[in-house]
């Protein structure tokens, strides 16, 4: 009875151990079912990632997109270059105005040393007890060792302008040649290419700059204030030649819209000069109250007005 004692006791320790073995694997299940629910329930927290075709790797987590590192460093590098070429060219415009202005700069200088220099070819004819008679003298051997395309000399009362007049074969060369024909923008004052300056033009034509800076013809912009036509001084202008030393009287000042009209210098009849001179005269901004026939030779000086789209005009006949 001890033995069958004996072995009913190891057969319920047995059961036992069973039973808690069966027990642990239960529990190690649960345990393992669990933890597999929290790793589960742990990776729905996490990006999911989503393959596309495109080389571009796309995470999304709640809608965030973030781009391939590799194409945000091509960005920055060709913000660089740009950033680069924008330096490059700024640096390249500075440099590029700097030269412009000093090149400017050293024409006007040029051009007011020229001006101040050839005053000494002109002199005043005086009397003798040594007062000035209204006569001047040129040296025009001396100018046309500087210059072959002298022709005159323009005296000009109230604007300034007392200097040597030269012609081309062209209406453009001297609006940007100084009179020593180096390239200046300040140009210089010309007479029409088609004028003979003989004694048998009907009207010559001259031409200079409306400058900034108070050279060539810039101050007949004056002609056309009061002060200046109701002066009886201004009335005059003074053309010098190797053959003839001339005096006009002022007969019509005006502003006009570019034209070629009261440019002409050649004439078909004596009736179509008549008609041209009445024309001038009328446009006059003062009346000068002269009569003009055909038999009248006159001079003529034309610059540009404020803008590109006017000119100021006068007109003198010949004394």
């Amino acid at each position: 009875m001890m033995f069958g004692d004996t072995t009913q006791t190891l057969t319920n320790d047995n059961s036992q151990k069973n039973t808690n073995v069966k027990d642990k694997t239960i529990d190690t299940k649960e345990q393992n079912n669990q933890t597999t629910t929290e790793h589960q329930n742990d990776n729905m927290l996490l990006p999911v990632p989503i393959p596309v075709k495109s080389k571009m790797l796309i995470t999304l987590n709640t809608s965030l997109i973030i781009s391939k590192p590799r194409f945000i460093k091509k960005f920055i590098n060709s913000s660089k270059i740009r950033l680069a070429v924008v330096y490059t060219l700024s640096l390249a415009i500075m440099a590029f105005s700097f030269v412009q202005i000093s090149r400017l700069y050293s024409q006007k200088k040029s051009s007011l040393e020229i001006t101040t220099n050839l005053q000494s070819y002109i002199t005043e004819t005086k009397n003798e007890n040594g007062k000035p008679i209204g006569s001047y003298s040129v040296d025009f051997n001396s100018l046309k060792n500087l210059n072959p395309d002298t022709v005159g000399w323009l005296r000009v009362n109230g604007i300034g302008f007392d200097l040597p007049i030269v012609q081309s074969q062209d209406n453009n060369y001297y609006l940007k040649h100084s009179f020593d024909k180096t390239y200046n923008v300040c140009g210089w004052a010309f007479t029409d290419y088609r004028n003979k300056l003989d004694g048998t033009d009907r009207n010559i034509v001259i031409f200079g700059h409306n400058r900034k800076d108070g050279s060539m013809f810039s101050n007949m912009t004056n002609i056309l204030n009061p002060d200046w036509y109701n002066n009886e001084q201004n009335k005059y202008v003074s053309f010098i030649t190797e053959s003839d030393e001339t005096k006009y009287e002022v007969f019509s000042i005006y502003q006009v819209e570019v034209e070629d009209y009261y440019l002409q210098t050649n004439f078909n009849s004596e009736e179509e000069y008549q008609k041209f001179l009445n024309i001038l005269k009328s446009r006059s901004t003062k009346d000068y109250n002269i009569s003009l026939t055909a038999k009248d030779k006159i001079i003529t000086l034309s610059t540009c007005g404020k803008d590109n789209k006017h000119r100021i005009v006068l007109h003198a006949r010949k004394i």
